[in-house]
């Protein structure tokens, strides 16, 4: 029987541990090959290279299918959680409060489902990795945002407005 292999992938916004799971028995990535894969990491996201909020998450799983030895094409749904921070000098005036009030930060949560459409070029295979390219686009869902303010009351005092933008 096949094993499992094990392959890392890093990604644009974080690393993730990839496992591909072949469907059908065969020695090589031949064409017609389906393959399942879990994805699971951390989420980082940082604003104008500002402090790094609390990390998020994601986790989900990925299907694919082997076009040629170097050609696949892959199918994913991935549940995120995105944690952000930003300086008030990065949000747009008076887009809480039309008092003149200033912006001091902003801290963000979104729930995220992220739905992954790629396609992969291997340059290279072999059973201790893999050297490949990819490229391909997002579709998200959104089911969750909270923003908290932290503004400039009247120029005496600091206070909070959070806001709940959505919620399934």
């Amino acid at each position: 029987t096949e094993k499992s292999s094990v392959t890392q992938a890093a990604t644009a916004k974080n690393a993730a541990k990839t496992e591909s799971i072949p469907v059908r028995n065969n020695s090589s990535a031949a064409s017609g090959k389906i393959f399942l894969g879990l994805v699971a990491g951390p989420e980082y996201a940082i604003i104008k290279g500002q402090q790094l909020s609390r990390p998020g998450f994601n986790i989900g799983i990925l299907a694919g299918y082997h076009l040629n030895s170097r050609l696949s094409a892959e199918l994913g749904v991935a549940l995120t959680h995105k944690n952000y921070f930003t300086d008030g000098k990065y949000v747009a005036p008076n887009s809480i409060r039309r008092d003149g009030s200033e912006i001091i930060n902003v801290n963000a949560f979104n729930s995220i489902t992220e739905i992954p459409v790629t396609i992969r070029y291997n340059f290279f295979s072999n059973p201790k990795g893999n050297f490949y390219t990819a490229a391909g686009g997002v579709s998200y869902i959104i089911h969750k945002e909270r923003y908290t303010y932290l503004y400039d009351k009247n120029g005496e005092e600091n206070a909070t407005l959070t806001f709940l933008i959505k919620e399934n």
